[in-house]
């Protein structure tokens, strides 16, 4: 099978933008990497949780007053727990509903995805309950715990479900008889199905969880809507004054329509933010097609993720205008070019993006060794690539593309990256 580029032994990590020499045989090695397990959502901010403690302290004389009154001692707070704090991690949770991810223990503090897919994020975070002595202001117990946070959403059904999980992993002093529980809401375009959270003993051999289902109501045909769920939970206990302050958890947005461009014969739901990623291997039945976005992105033009670790990274876009998708393969592959028998014109960005030859700028053509076609070589994150590529591959590969918009329900303008693997 004919390979546009010549593929050199050994393996080297590009950390920077390489030139494309003129001879296949001059070609650069070219890593394509593995995806990794998660990313962190960096569209948005970090979740933080505020010292409730901070707070609470304050009011320490109004709570004993109170608490004379009811015949109780002591109140609760939640924070952030403190760095050293002595633990032992439990086995990986397993929770009673849907299976919870793993990779989504990777970067702990944060809403967390994984690149092949839009239908799912999570987050998980550490987290200390005080009891506080309410006239002396003592610390008399400590609830540690990590908070599990699950939204799953479908891309064929306007159904989305949200998980909460309390696992606490240690403690001391006054926590007998603490129970949590919580309710689930849902704002924008959006009903709450069910909410299943009821009072729980929080102890190290309990895990402590709450489900709740959610309908779009974003279900007739060409309607488009947006919806936020929203876990609340607090802590209880006879010997408290009160309840804790409630601890409220919030996904990113969830986005249900019933009007995707190329398929809206569907309704269903995804995670707006989250910028999945169209993935080819080099080993795969697109493997020209692989190495020549490989190339592309490498010379510097957008698409590939940050954690590709090239010199341009930068999402594409969808674009929908059959007109203008035109112009950009009119431009990046004119008909002059002489088509080698079996082969085809690959673009690169993609037609279907904003970043095509057309519509991307205007930015001059490059080409690579070994592509047969009369463009020269060029570098930088403006322009376009174009290279001649077994016909076969590149039909398939385009139609590959195709699913990947339906299946990620990606609108008009949406961001997605390309990233290519082993």
């Amino acid at each position: 099978m004919r390979k546009p580029f010549a593929i050199l032994a050994g393996v080297m990590i590009l950390l920077v933008m390489v030139a494309p020499p003129a001879h296949a045989s001059e070609q650069p090695p070219l890593e394509a990497k593995q995806l990794p397990s998660a990313v962190a959502l960096d569209t948005l901010e970090t979740r933080r949780i505020a010292d409730d403690c901070a707070t609470v302290r304050p009011r320490l004389p109004e709570l004993a007053r109170a608490a004379a009154k009811e015949g109780t001692t002591s109140v609760a707070c939640i924070k952030p727990t403190e760095p050293g704090t002595p633990r032992a991690r439990k086995a990986d949770p397993t929770l009673l509903f849907e299976p919870f991810p793993l990779w989504c223990t990777d970067v702990p503090g944060s809403w967390v995805y994984t690149l092949e897919t839009r239908e799912m994020i999570c987050a998980v975070r550490d987290l200390t309950l005080d009891v506080i002595n309410v006239n002396t202001g003592a610390i008399i117990g400590q609830i540690y715990f990590d908070e599990y946070a699950f939204e799953y959403t479908s891309s064929t059904i306007p159904t989305f479900a949200y998980q909460i999980m309390i696992d606490m992993y240690g403690g001391w002093g006054s926590i007998g008889g603490t129970l949590a529980q919580g309710t689930a809401t849902c704002t924008g375009a959006c009903t709450v199905n069910s909410s299943d959270f009821l009072p729980q003993a929080v102890t190290t051999t309990n895990q402590v969880e709450g489900e709740a289902f959610f309908r779009s109501t974003a279900t007739t045909r060409g309607s488009v809507g947006t919806a936020t769920a929203t876990w609340s939970y607090y802590f209880v206990n006879p010997s408290w004054v009160a309840p804790s302050t409630p601890v409220t958890v919030t996904p990113p947005v969830t986005r249900c329509d019933h009007n995707l461009p190329g398929n809206n014969t569907v309704a269903g739901c995804i995670i707006r933010d989250i910028p999945p990623a169209m993935i080819y291997s080099v080993s795969s039945a697109y493997e020209e097609l692989a190495w020549h976005i490989l190339a592309a992105q490498d010379s510097g033009l957008p698409g590939s993720h940050p954690s590709y670790g090239l010199s341009h990274p930068a999402p594409l876009n969808r674009l929908v205008n059959a007109a203008q998708q035109t112009s950009n393969y009119n431009r990046s592959c004119p008909s002059s070019y002489p088509r080698p028998a079996g082969l085809s014109c690959d673009e690169y960005p993609f037609q279907s993006s904003q970043q095509g030859a057309a519509t991307g700028g205007g930015g001059p053509g490059r080409t690579f060794g070994g592509c047969q076609v009369p463009l020269p070589a060029g570098t930088g994150p403006s322009g376009y690539s174009a290279c001649m590529i077994d016909n076969t591959q590149n039909s398939e590969g385009g139609s590959a593309l195709g699913s990947f918009y339906i299946d990620q329900r990606i609108f008009n303008a949406d961001p997605f990256y390309v990233w290519i693997t082993p």
